[in-house]
């Protein structure tokens, strides 16, 4: 029995939250996550607009505020160079509309903007890549979050 225990505490000291809050996604620890999970359910719950544990290890937030933010548990991550993602390439609505921060990796002919623009669904919704400042407030409020990131870590 105490050596299951022991294992357990092992399993979980070894364990963080990776804590995304509107599309920028950092490691915070086991503590601070549960920390933030407890606020949310309890002191806190005037502030949350939803909450669901998605499962028991994987928590989706949205605050009244508009910040929207997902716990996930997972293993402690060894100390790997991430790869740098490159957020240059733009994207418009073929039928026209504000500029968007194209998602990095998508395959060539399939552009598609990074933020959530609108309706749940996109599937209708055709993008197409161009060379033109961004225009929508959340690509913009994403580009200066990773500008402010980049100038933090550097």
């Amino acid at each position: 029995m105490e050596v299951q225990q022991q294992a357990l505490a092992e399993e979980n000291a070894m364990k963080v939250y990776e804590r995304t809050e509107n599309g920028v996604t950092e490691l915070v620890g086991k503590r601070q996550g549960l920390a933030e999970i407890n606020h949310a359910m309890m002191e806190g719950r005037r502030e949350v607009r939803t909450m669901s544990s998605i499962t028991r290890t994987d928590f989706a937030i949205e605050y009244k505020d508009g910040r929207s933010v997902r716990l996930v548990l997972v293993d402690e991550p060894a100390e790997v160079p991430a790869e740098e993602t490159s957020f240059d390439e733009h994207v418009v609505s073929y039928t026209g509309g504000k500029v968007h921060t194209a998602t990095p990796g998508t395959p060539d002919g399939h552009a598609f903007p990074l933020c959530r623009t609108g309706g749940s669904t996109t599937q209708g919704t055709r993008y197409r890549t161009v060379n033109a400042p961004l225009t929508c407030r959340t690509c913009l409020t994403y580009a200066e979050r990773r500008a402010a990131a980049s100038q933090k870590g550097a």
